[in-house]
């Protein structure tokens, strides 16, 4: 695939790839967009409310 190249260890297995941002950077950034949500799918969810009430408090606080 043009634009991703792949480094090997010692036994040959694929170790890393190298990505070219500039043909790739968008899909790129999609890809760890998935990873991170994977990722984060069993963290506990908090509600908008409370978050809400958590930012108001902060800038509150902040000035």
């Amino acid at each position: 695939m043009k634009g991703i190249d792949f480094i090997y260890d010692e036994k040959g297995k694929r170790k890393a790839a190298l990505v070219d941002l500039k043909k790739w950077g968008v899909e790129f950034e999609d890809f760890c967009d998935g990873l991170t949500g994977e990722l984060r799918k069993d963290e506990p969810l908090i509600p908008w409310s409370v978050l809400k009430a958590e930012i108001a408090t902060k800038k509150n606080n902040i000035g």
